[in-house]
Formats: structure tokens, C-alpha cells, sequence
């Protein structure tokens, strides 16, 4: 008998955020995912402490009770995205960042499309060779589709890539996205950072 043994497994939460912060979250601004706008609409959140402090919060229980410490998290950007016509989001991921999340806090119709990760162990062996197969498990699937609906947050690493498709658009599919990075003292060793030690505004 053989056994298999999932030697790196990459996590993805879920959780549902209660509805005063959806209905709080409705009433910020929003941009098309194609629009070239002011650096401030990635920064939505920057007056609103209380919302950044909870959404915070709930990723800090979830990644924290994974990891096994106690490590600090900070929410860095955040944005607020609209889609009205329908188009497909283009496949991306975030850089300078360790984690990120979506949180859809209105309304979403059968026909709005869920959010597709990539698994990047199949994405760095499809550029040499692939084999197909119809048995599929976690260990060779390609994608994932992530839940969508009010209120559900979904958080996974900011490496991970992501898209969805086009759709028939019969209402607008809003969400909001943010990019989260530890800080204080992490690491260790020669290995060892201080976020303090990057602050800009410091006197030499």
C-alpha cells in the first residue's frame, strides 16, 4: 500500500462578515476595473478605521490559527470595483503584498461568475508538459472557483493568480478587495525585519 501525503498545501478562508459592514462598504466609492483613476480610490478604507480594523481582524483569527503565532497584520490597500458591462477580469495577482481578499457585499445573480485561483504548481508544469486527466483531486487540478454571495470574504496569497469570466450582465457585481503584510518584528535571525526600520519620514 502506498500513501500520499499533501506536502504543501495552500490555504484559502472563507467566512461570512456581518451585514452592517456590507451595508457600510455599499456606501463608499467605486471605479470600473478598467478605469485609470487616483491613486486615493486604492485607499478606500483610509477614513474608515473601523471597517479596516474588523475585516483586519477576521484575517488576522483566520491566517494566524494557520500559521500557529501571533504575528501582526496590516491592510494596505483597498479598493472597491464595479462591473456593469459584463467584461471579464483580466488574470492577475498582487505583488508587495503576502495576502489578499475579496469580499462581496451586495447583491449577485446566478449568472455572475466565480472568482477562478490558479494552482500554481500546474501553471509552472503546463510551460514544459501537461497530461490531462479526467480524475480530478487536489493534487492535479488546475483552478478553483471560490465562492461568491453577500457577505462572503475570501482570502488567499496575494501569489495566487485570478480572473473571472464575462457574463450577461443583468444587475451591477460589485466587490471589494484589499492587499494585507505583517508588521513589527518578523522573521528572525539574519532573516529578521522591523516594518519601524522602513519608515520614510524617520530623521537620519
Amino acid at each position: 500500500m502506498i500513501d500520499t501525503q499533501i506536502m504543501f498545501g495552500i490555504p484559502l478562508g472563507t467566512c461570512t462578515v456581518p451585514q452592517y459592514i456590507c451595508d457600510q462598504i455599499k456606501l463608499l466609492p467605486s471605479m470600473s476595473q478598467y478605469d485609470n483613476v487616483h491613486p486615493d480610490m486604492f485607499n478606500v478604507l483610509k477614513d474608515h478605521s473601523e471597517i479596516r480594523r474588523e475585516l483586519t481582524s477576521l484575517f488576522s483569527t483566520w491566517i494566524n490559527s494557520i500559521q500557529g503565532n501571533d504575528t501582526t497584520w496590516a491592510m494596505t490597500t483597498s479598493w472597491i470595483t464595479d462591473n456593469s458591462d459584463g467584461r471579464s477580469m483580466g488574470m492577475h495577482n498582487h505583488t508587495n503584498a503576502m495576502y489578499s481578499a475579496v469580499l462581496y457585499f451586495g447583491k449577485y445573480d446566478d449568472n455572475h461568475p466565480q472568482l477562478r485561483l490558479y494552482n500554481p504548481f500546474q501553471m509552472s508544469t503546463q510551460q514544459t508538459m501537461h497530461v490531462a486527466s479526467p480524475a480530478v483531486n487536489p493534487f492535479n487540478n488546475a483552478s478553483y472557483l471560490a465562492p461568491i454571495g453577500e457577505g462572503i470574504m475570501i482570502m488567499f496569497p496575494s501569489f495566487l493568480f485570478h480572473e473571472h469570466q464575462s457574463f450577461e450582465p443583468t444587475s451591477n457585481r460589485q466587490s471589494f478587495a484589499c492587499n494585507f503584510f505583517p508588521k513589527g518584528v518578523i522573521g528572525m535571525g539574519d532573516s529578521t525585519l522591523d516594518t519601524n526600520w522602513l519608515q520614510y519620514d524617520e530623521k537620519q
